[in-house]
């Protein structure tokens, strides 16, 4: 593996916001070695400050800044960074100093255990945005990555940014009346991504996407599958600690909650298909 950890922060969608990920993110790794955001990290050419902030994490913070791909990036400038860092399509590449890129179909080890990665997923505010601007078509998962990832076989863990299909997210808002239109297709990318755990048969999946905390146990043939969310930026349940523990994946209770009095940003259009399977 190119990347091994003993002990991996996992977090929630950051969106670019540089005083969460230095204020809140960061600090709250000190007894790990990276810190890992499941999508919807931010990589913006107009977030120069916050990139900036994340490839100066190892010597101001001691760990690496690691992120996979959520449906809110901006693609074709990820692609670029990917290129001219030397990375290929499916194994990761450090982008500038201590910020890694976690290509769709990668892999990673944690604590001795294998991790798959598969990023993307599909906008459901996509109405309210602008081809080319601030949406990509790139933003979903594509037949090649799904190949690649069932070629690679087996992983005791997967990160994803969307969530399986097969069950209902718990605890989710109903959907604003200008998503309906997008749910559709929404639903049909969480039944990809389901088809590409069946093929990994992880023990573990952990997601971020619907800015929401939960944990569930997913029905499968293989035995046992749990699935957990993390909520995005400026909220409570957003992070959680990845390790093992006889030769299965651990995670740790949420890191670092938040005040209950402390305002929350609302979220920002990144779930999709509302709590159905």
């Amino acid at each position: 593996m190119a990347l091994s950890f003993d002990r991996l922060l996992l977090a929630g969608d950051t969106h670019a916001h540089k005083s969460w990920l230095t204020g809140r993110v960061l600090p709250a790794a000190a007894e790990v070695d990276a810190v890992l955001v499941v999508g919807n990290f931010g990589y913006w050419p107009e977030a120069k400050d916050f990139l900036a902030k994340a490839a100066d994490s190892r010597r101001r913070y001691g760990v690496d800044t690691l992120f996979l791909r959520g449906n809110h990036e901006h693609h074709p400038a990820l692609e670029r960074a990917q290129r001219q860092a030397g990375g290929t399509a499916f194994e990761p590449v450090c982008l500038e100093g201590s910020l890694w890129y976690l290509p769709n179909a990668s892999r990673i080890e944690v604590a001795g255990l294998e991790v798959a990665i598969l990023g993307g997923g599909t906008s459901v505010d996509r109405r309210a945005r602008h081809p080319g601007v601030d949406w990509f078509p790139e933003e979903e998962i594509t037949p090649a990555e799904l190949e690649v990832t069932a070629a690679r076989g087996y992983a005791p863990v997967m990160l994803t940014h969307d969530a399986p299909a097969g069950y209902a997210i718990p605890g989710l808002p109903a959907p604003d009346p200008l998503w309906w239109p997008m749910l559709a297709q929404a639903s049909d990318h969480r039944r990809r991504l389901r088809r590409a755990v069946d093929t990994v048969t992880p023990e573990l999946v952990v997601h971020g996407h619907f800015h929401h905390g939960y944990e569930v146990e997913l029905d499968v043939e293989w035995g046992s599958c749990r699935v957990a969310g993390l909520g995005s930026n400026n909220q409570s349940h957003w992070g959680r600690i990845l390790t093992a523990a006889d030769g299965h994946p651990e995670l740790s209770d949420w890191v670092a909650p938040l005040d209950a009095k402390r305002p929350r940003q609302p979220p920002v259009g990144g779930w999709s298909a509302a709590a159905v399977a």
